[in-house]
């Protein structure tokens, strides 16, 4: 998440759709509002942060700013949408709001739109490597474009080459597309540079046992995803399922450990 920002600005003059729009917003805020009283104290606080921030309904970054904490923290994504609908609708060329948006989009099933929004924040801004990661997960996970996606994970890695996540990804897309030595070499690339991720460990342990039988190799990196996340229920169970190979007995406490997370989780 991009953190937010506050800043005020002059208001313009509304027309009668935004006053329609405010109008709209505002019964979505009144309902909100009635939830939130009766809810816990965390909750009302963060209600309340949103209802004191000094924003002005032409201020496209303050719009930007409220649909980040409904989005994202108080889990509103309606009313998110209309604040950034708002914002882009201030001030068309402002390249955070068409990136949220897209992120909110993605996580509504509206996939086109978020590639819509993907595509003009890329155009506005082309050189933030987060988006073209972001828009290569959507291209990659959703809509099944596997070559662009691709394409678009080199470009973030070529912005930053310190960007782990988007090694991470273009491993695993390696994969899928059954370039198994390239996707080797990302994952590496992406355990250099967070080893506390514990994906990261997991996709390169099941490629390594899956396309190169290395056992060992496999079995230290799923050790090592446990450590840094022990509610890991595909670590615990690739790792039964290779001990059970090796006719290691404690395979039966790793799969009983992963039966477990899987009912709490």
């Amino acid at each position: 998440m991009k953190k937010l920002r506050k800043q005020n600005s002059k208001q313009k003059s509304k027309t009668g759709n935004d006053q329609m729009q405010d109008e709209e917003t505002n019964e979505l805020v009144e309902a909100e509002e009635r939830r939130w009283q009766d809810s816990n104290d965390e909750a009302r606080t963060m209600w309340e942060a949103t209802r004191s921030m000094p924003v002005h309904t032409q201020d496209a970054e303050a719009q930007c700013n409220l649909g980040q904490l409904h989005h994202y923290e108080l889990d509103n994504p309606q009313i998110a949408l209309r604040h950034y609908n708002k914002a882009i609708r201030n001030n068309p060329n402002y390249c955070e709001a068409y990136f949220h948006r897209a992120e909110l989009h993605k996580s509504m099933d509206s996939y086109e739109n978020s590639l819509k929004d993907y595509e003009t924040c890329i155009r506005l801004n082309g050189n933030d490597a987060m988006t073209w990661n972001n828009k290569g997960h959507l291209l990659h996970y959703m809509l099944e474009d596997y070559d662009t996606a691709y394409s678009d994970y080199t470009t973030a890695i070529a912005l930053d080459d310190g960007y782990g996540v988007a090694y991470l990804n273009r491993g695993c897309l390696g994969i899928t597309m059954g370039d198994y030595e390239s996707a080797l070499q990302d994952l590496d690339c992406a355990a250099d540079i967070d080893a506390t991720d514990d994906l990261t460990f997991y996709y390169r342990a099941k490629l390594t046992f899956e396309q190169y039988d290395d056992y060992e190799s496999a079995m230290n990196d799923l050790d090592h995803a446990i450590e840094v996340n022990p509610q890991s229920v595909e670590a615990f169970q690739l790792r039964a399922e290779i001990k059970e190979l090796l006719g290691d007995d404690t395979s039966v406490e790793d799969l009983q450990t992963a039966m477990a997370l899987q009912r709490s989780q």
